[in-house]
């Protein structure tokens, strides 16, 4: 009878158990990349905004190109043009000097081209390649997830914290911490677009926490799974204006 009873009891605790709570936070975080890398290729035009805390705004267009790990942004204002083959290797090309750098590692956490983005930034396409997740809370619409980087990984964070709708399997908000354990910028990413396979975010609001300067990305026309050839994505082409 106990035995009975014992066996009852676990099942209604279980039961009782709320869906959101099965999953650990490697499958979250696995599933979160696995949807947002579906596409076999994409290109996207982009409006680059950045504002000072006065409300001083400077705004640019860009194109922007992926495949795998690979991506391409020209700045098409200035001929700028920056390719990440993966965390590790980055070049930016610049007009002004005819030449093409090769971004030292210990540059990778500096702003670029005045924005609150860093090569870091603009280069990671999964996160669970180089952080370990922890689940800090679960409820029926949302995972908080805590991500640090791997023992064999440098990144430019101490911690992100993702904030994760559950409905749609997207990002919705981060909390990016600096080596000193400090919150140095939030990034909001909204207006999520259906795109074959995918969720895509077409507005993103980055925001540094000391000084309210802010990066604000719209996305406009992203296509994906055009045959891009990966002959685009060769430091060589950085100097080749579309």
């Amino acid at each position: 009878m106990r035995r009975l009873a014992s066996f009852v009891m676990t099942a209604v605790l279980c039961l009782a158990l709320p869906a959101w709570a099965e999953k650990s936070a490697d499958e979250i975080l696995k599933s979160l990349d696995d949807q947002a890398t579906r596409f076999t290729d994409l290109k996207v035009k982009m409006k680059l905004t950045v504002r000072s805390a006065d409300g001083v705004e400077k705004t640019s267009d860009a194109l922007g190109l992926q495949k795998g790990k690979k991506r391409l942004y020209r700045f098409l204002d200035t001929g700028m043009a920056f390719l990440s083959l993966d965390a590790d290797n980055s070049w930016v090309y610049l007009p002004e000097e005819q030449k093409i750098r090769r971004i030292a590692a210990h540059t990778h956490n500096q702003s670029f081209m005045g924005t609150d983005y860093n090569a870091d930034d603009m280069a990671l396409t999964r996160y669970d390649e180089t952080y370990t997740p922890k689940l800090l809370e679960a409820t029926d619409k949302e995972y908080t997830l805590e991500l640090t980087p791997k023992p064999d990984k440098t990144s430019a964070y101490s911690k992100i914290v993702l904030h994760i709708d559950r409905e749609i399997n997207a990002i919705r908000r981060l909390e990016y911490y600096n080596p000193k354990g400090e919150m140095e910028k939030t990034e909001v990413r909204t207006d999520y677009k259906q795109i074959p396979g995918q969720w895509y975010c077409m507005s993103l609001e980055i925001t540094n926490v000391k000084t309210q300067h802010k990066s604000i990305v719209k996305m406009i026309d992203p296509t994906v799974n055009t045959g891009l050839s990966d002959d685009l994505f060769t430091p060589r082409q950085l100097k080749r204006m579309e």
